[in-house]
């Protein structure tokens, strides 16, 4: 039975290489087509391409190594000045062994005598150059380090302080805005500026809902400007500030008094005006 296996083992084998021969002759009798060379070409454009983009990102990494090297060098102080001063007071400063009588010299007057001048013609030193008399160093003023480094007051600009305060009311921050507003009327309510201030001031207490402070404010924008443009208007939230405040006496009055500082008010200030009328009689 055993060498029954091994004869079909071996016939097998027998007819696997009788197939294959002639598959490899076919093979090798192939002739390279145009085909195939491209596919090849292409094989090698890709292994290209991944080696040069794999040599970008290699240059990308050490270039933004650079940059932040430069920053941090542009960060750091340049040593280079204290370094030079360093040197020029070593240069300045006389060497230790120089002779007593040289450095002696500088701290005596620059005034001779008739004899010492006198021998100084006698005996001219040969190649000589004539010492110069150094002219008086004036004294400069001394400014004491705290008085330069104390900064200076900051200008108070009315304008800009009104323009913040108008920009947060534009976009509801009521709060902030009377904050810059209160601010203006404490410490500048003798500016040209504080009755707008008052006015605006006014304005944000009474959106909320703080009747007896925008009250107040708006009547200090009475005293600041009894004939101002705002008038009409302060007096009808005035009335309204006071309605709300039970005081309906006080409210009459001033809607009496705009009737007569008002004879022809604009289309939104009269439908306010009627509306404040029109919530409670007045005798």
């Amino acid at each position: 039975m055993a060498k029954l296996i091994g004869k079909s083992l071996i016939m097998a084998g027998v007819c696997l290489g009788a197939l294959s021969a002639p598959l490899m002759a076919h093979a090798q009798g192939m002739k390279e087509t145009e085909a195939s060379r491209a596919l090849v070409r292409l094989d090698e454009l890709e292994t290209q391409i991944r080696d040069l983009t794999n040599r970008v990102e290699i240059l990308e990494a050490q270039n933004q190594a650079l940059k932040g090297e430069l920053e941090q060098r542009k960060a750091t102080p340049d040593t280079a000045p204290t370094v030079a001063n360093n040197v020029a007071q070593e240069v300045s400063q006389p060497p230790m062994d120089a002779p007593a009588a040289a450095q002696t010299n500088e701290a005596t007057p620059a005034i001779q005598t008739n004899n010492q001048a006198a021998s100084v013609i006698k005996q001219p030193a040969p190649n000589s150059v004539a010492p110069t008399t150094p002219a008086p160093a004036t004294s400069a003023p001394i400014i004491s380090p705290a008085a330069s480094a104390a900064p200076k007051p900051a200008v108070f600009d009315a304008n800009k302080v009104l323009q913040t305060a108008k920009t947060k009311i534009q976009a509801g921050e009521y709060q902030n805005a009377e904050a810059i507003l209160t601010d203006f009327t404490d410490n500048h309510a003798d500016d040209s500026n504080a009755p707008e201030a008052f006015w605006l001031l006014g304005e944000t207490r009474y959106v909320q809902q703080a009747w007896a402070p925008a009250a107040q404010a708006y009547v200090a924008y009475l005293n600041k400007a009894p004939t101002g443009p705002k008038v009409p208007d302060v007096l009808v939230r005035i009335a309204g500030a006071f309605r709300e405040l039970g005081d309906n006496g006080q409210r009459c009055k001033a809607l009496n008094e705009y009737k007569r500082r008002a004879p022809n008010p604009s289309a939104i200030l009269k439908a306010r005006a009627d509306a404040e009328m029109a919530k409670a009689p007045c005798p």
